[in-house]
């Protein structure tokens, strides 16, 4: 079923080339888009919370902290947020995916491996913009933030 699928899908990509081209690149573009401002936003509100427990982390360092356990405490948070999220999404997208389906001749049976695959690359992007606000913000001197205390 699903080599019938992509053979009539690339049957019809070669068939009407021009509308394809548009209509891959239209997606790709909008998908990007929508990455990057979602990345945007992690970016921002880690920024914020960061500067929101400067001295905190100053005296952290003082005390004689690592940047790992900096970077993993801040992170941890955020870590736990996404894993309340993907709690919340995955029987929601299920049910409402297989609703989508059901109205097609020739569908797809959903499976576990499209739901982990998801949930890791979002976890990925925002572990990796969650530790560089992390790291900036670990790396900075501690003596700035408590020097008026």
């Amino acid at each position: 079923m699903f080599k019938n699928y992509l053979k009539v899908a690339f049957r019809n990509i070669l068939r009407y080339k021009t509308y394809s081209i548009i209509n891959i690149i239209g997606l790709s573009v909008g998908i990007a888009v929508s990455i990057f401002v979602s990345c945007l936003g992690l970016l921002s509100l880690t920024a914020f919370i960061a500067e929101q427990r400067t001295k905190e982390i100053s005296v952290r360092k003082v005390l004689g902290a690592s940047v790992r356990h900096i970077i993993f405490s801040l992170s941890k948070e955020f870590l736990l947020l996404l894993l309340i999220a993907n709690i919340i999404a995955w029987p929601l997208m299920y049910y409402f995916m297989k609703q989508w389906l059901d109205g097609f001749a020739y569908h797809t049976d959903m499976n576990i491996t499209s739901f982990l695959f998801s949930s890791v690359l979002v976890s990925a992007m925002a572990i990796f913009t969650v530790s560089f606000q992390a790291l900036k913000a670990a790396q900075a001197n501690p003596v700035e933030s408590l020097k008026y205390e």
